[in-house]
């Protein structure tokens, strides 16, 4: 069954999820994320919009995760962003395998793996795309807000883009 187990981020992508979800005003409590689920949630989207993967980089000593009871709670919208990924990700497959791989396998693992891995791909992507823009050539909790707000910008124009065909 899919997003029934912890999540873990490791290595680089674990210390960009820390920083994206660290209280970085005390005045306001202010972070970019609530929580690690957040972040896991929203990545895989900007990772495909960015067209931007990543591999995971295992490091034991360093990591994060994502509890189990968590992963369950949020099963429905997780599905709902696994599966719209792999019908929109239409590069190698058909339109009827695309259907197969985001309705059909949920409960083969062993045949899901090489899309599970995809969709990871996209959600480590989609993290490191989130850290640069909100992070990089950032040092203030106002350039951290005036950062943002370009990424959301930036992201109605290449959502446009892609609506349209405009790329």
């Amino acid at each position: 069954m899919m997003f029934d187990r912890e999540y873990y981020f490791y290595g680089k992508h674990a210390d960009m999820v820390r920083k994206l979800t660290t209280n970085w005003n005390d005045k306001i409590g202010a972070s970019v994320f609530e929580r690690n689920l957040d972040v896991y949630e929203i990545a895989p989207i900007i990772g495909w919009i960015y067209n931007r993967k990543a591999e995971v980089e295992r490091d034991e000593e360093n990591k994060t995760r994502i509890f189990r009871d968590k992963m369950l709670d949020d099963r429905p919208q997780l599905l709902f962003n696994y599966r719209n990924l792999m019908l929109l990700n239409g590069e190698k497959w058909d339109s009827e395998e695309r259907m197969d791989i985001a309705f059909r396998m949920d409960d083969k693992d062993k045949e899901r793996k090489a899309y599970d891995e995809l969709y990871n791909s996209y959600v480590l992507g989609g993290v490191e795309v989130l850290y640069e823009k909100i992070f990089d050539n950032a040092s203030k909790p106002e350039e951290y807000l005036m950062n943002f707000y370009e990424l959301l910008e930036e992201l109605e124009v290449r959502i446009y883009e892609k609506d349209f065909g405009l790329e």
